[in-house]
């Protein structure tokens, strides 16, 4: 089975964090990206994006947040060679 180069897509409401490579599996992961939900909450969205530069695990975002968003859970999901952040202001995903 031949070795696929790695391709990251960006999508509405992602971002690479703070341009740290992560590994998995021992490959090198493309970026890190960050899902905010909900998406609308232009607020929230942007308050993530600012920290996000400055973070480089979820539970550290988890933390910065937390103050402003006593709910908020942050879980790190990979996908193939993307290292996936999911930012929930409520906890919990919730229709947008």
């Amino acid at each position: 089975m031949p070795v696929r180069e790695p391709v990251v897509k960006k999508g509405q409401g992602d971002r690479g964090v703070n341009g740290h490579s992560a590994t998995y599996s021992g490959r090198l992961m493309e970026s890190t990206r960050i899902s905010v939900n909900p998406s609308e909450d232009a607020v929230f969205a942007s308050r993530v994006r600012e920290l996000g530069d400055q973070i480089n695990s979820p539970e550290a975002l988890e933390d910065r947040l937390r103050p402003d968003y006593p709910q908020v859970r942050v879980v790190r999901g990979v996908t193939d060679v993307v290292d996936r952040w999911y930012v929930y202001r409520e906890g919990r995903w919730i229709r947008s």
